[in-house]
């Protein structure tokens, strides 16, 4: 099923049926499966990862082969929000058309009863790139910066080609795998993408909020449906700047701040908080960063490929 078949169905109710040996409830509006719960007659739950505003993620094991996944259950609230569950269906079949290294894989939808979804994903043993800024002391190697954000900008890549536009990148939807011998970034967290349909229109979803705003483009700001995938570009130019610095581009602290310095200000100048970088480099991360979409590289390869000459 992991290899061949991208989606399949299975008839049950996430919230009043009981799935094997464990205890399966409702805590805190999200859904709590005990290790050892089956579901879908597939997996069998190992632990709960997190939960974010879009739903509850668990490493489960596959029955038949012995494999890992990642499960992520809706809210239990989207059982009654017609809105809500479509959006989570849209990441569900956004994400199943992205193939990339860097991107973790939806390998199937599962269907519970009443059309509740569950996605079936590739599990990563990795740290999120959050963790990595945070907790590494001085600045990030140069080399390491260079292959993560080249890493990510394949995965960007990969996603603009199937029509979609992430709007909420930042390190913590980064997961990165074997961090001390062969770094591998995969970008993860479609909840707030949005995804340009064949007729052109503009399918738009989202949890509770519609962006981190650290790290929203300008124009994403003034409207967080009509942006492009230099929105994307932007977020990445910001990512790029913090493991660079270990500080974010703008000195605001409240969301106000932020925004007002992101529509106002230019950045605080690369050089001045890491001086060995060469001017070049700084201009390339800075033009990711421009205010104006149009003043941005026009695509993640693009960037990318800016970047080449300092490796």
């Amino acid at each position: 099923m992991m290899d061949g078949e991208r989606a399949f169905w299975h008839d049950c109710n996430p919230f009043t049926h009981q799935w094997g040996p464990g205890i399966q409830c409702v805590i805190a509006g999200m859904i709590r499966l005990e290790p050892g719960s089956i579901v879908a007659s597939a997996f069998s739950i190992v632990r709960l990862i997190g939960s974010g505003s879009m739903g509850t993620v668990y490493e489960a094991r596959v029955i038949e082969t012995g494999g890992r996944v990642a499960l992520k259950f809706p809210h239990p609230a989207f059982g009654s929000s017609k809105s809500a569950l479509q959006r989570f269906h849209r990441e569900a079949h956004a994400t199943l058309a992205i193939d990339s290294p860097h991107v973790v894989r939806t390998y199937a939808v599962v269907k519970l009863k009443r059309g509740m979804p569950v996605l079936v994903m590739e599990y990563v043993d990795g740290t999120e790139l959050a963790d990595l800024i945070d907790r590494h002391e001085g600045p990030i190697p140069l080399p390491l910066v260079l292959l993560l954000v080249k890493q990510i900008a394949i995965g960007l890549s990969a996603a603009h080609g199937a029509g979609v536009i992430h709007r909420d990148l930042k390190p913590s939807n980064v997961l990165v795998r074997n961090l001390r011998t062969a770094p591998v970034a995969k970008v993860f967290d479609f909840g707030l993408s949005v995804i340009l349909s064949e007729g052109g229109s503009r399918l738009t979803f989202s949890g509770s909020s519609f962006g981190t705003p650290q790290y929203m483009a300008p124009e994403q700001i003034h409207d967080t449906k009509h942006v492009d995938e230099r929105a994307d570009i932007y977020a990445l130019g910001v990512m790029t700047y913090e493991l660079l610095t270990g500080r974010w581009p703008f000195s605001g602290t409240t969301t106000q701040e932020i925004w007002h310095d992101a529509l106002n200000s230019q950045p605080i100048a690369l050089r001045s908080r890491r001086p060995e970088l060469s001017q070049e480099l700084c201009d390339i991360v800075m033009r990711a960063m421009a205010r104006s979409k149009e003043d941005r590289f026009a695509t993640a390869d693009e960037f990318r490929e800016a970047l080449l000459p300092f490796f």
